[in-house]
């Protein structure tokens, strides 16, 4: 028995929104969701058609064939395949995955990629990107991933001054840390500006549709919000 159209969009809209969020925020590349729309492309002709129509809506990939919506579709907005639709979505499947490059590197901020993934070069991926870029989920956590790579290198320059102070005291007792001048005026600068950005972010997650697909993107920039409000308190 078949699982009803209702049911298989809403197992696709679930599992591209948790797959692009965890290439957004995994420690290490993830290869099954890196390409999720190759692998719900191989389930079935349904699962195929969902995966595609949802790559276009969500992630603005361009369909290489118009998508038939079936008349008796539970659904108006659900893509039931039919013969001549039913290509075998390659072509959306490597632009899904070069969406997915795109935010790994967003992620990795000036980090080095993990061995796991490719080498391509940074001009390539992001030739690929403007029209993508269009989406308001895209939008998004390039927004959100910029705002928190900024205060991770913040956190970060301010972790290796203070062992380069500590480092330097040699047998006289250490003097106490200094923040640097201005430490506290530029984290606050940071804050401000990233609670700025982490705001559109969050206006963006409301245009996404389908609106189920931005959950994760609204939930993840405010748990950092109420990071940045916690510091500021």
């Amino acid at each position: 028995m078949a699982l009803p159209t209702e049911l298989c969009c809403e197992i696709c809209e679930c599992v591209i929104a948790i797959s692009v969020h965890v290439v957004c925020t995994a420690e290490k590349a993830p290869v099954w969701e890196m390409n999720v729309i190759a692998n719900l492309t191989a389930v079935s002709q349904r699962f195929r058609a969902i995966a595609i129509d949802l790559s276009a809506k969500a992630l603005a990939v361009s369909r290489s064939s118009e998508v038939y919506v079936h008349p008796t579709s539970y659904r108006s907005d659900v893509a039931i395949p039919t013969n001549d639709d039913l290509r075998d979505g390659s072509d959306q499947a490597q632009a899904c995955r070069d969406v997915m490059k795109y935010l790994r590197r967003m992620s990795m901020g000036n980090a080095h990629l993990e061995a796991e993934e490719d080498e391509e070069d940074e001009s390539q991926i992001w030739s690929k990107m403007p029209d993508m870029l269009r989406s308001p989920l895209l939008q998004g956590y390039t927004i959100y991933l910029n705002a928190v790579n900024l205060r991770k290198a913040y956190r970060e320059s301010e972790r290796k001054q203070r062992e380069s102070q500590s480092s330097s005291a040699c047998s006289r007792p250490p003097p106490p840390l200094e923040q640097g001048v201005g430490s506290e005026v530029v984290r606050g600068r940071i804050n401000k500006q990233s609670l700025q950005a982490l705001q559109l972010a969050l206006e963006k997650s409301r245009l996404v549709y389908p609106g189920q697909m931005g959950a994760l993107l609204d939930k993840a920039v405010r748990e950092e919000m109420g990071q940045i409000s916690l510091e500021v308190d």
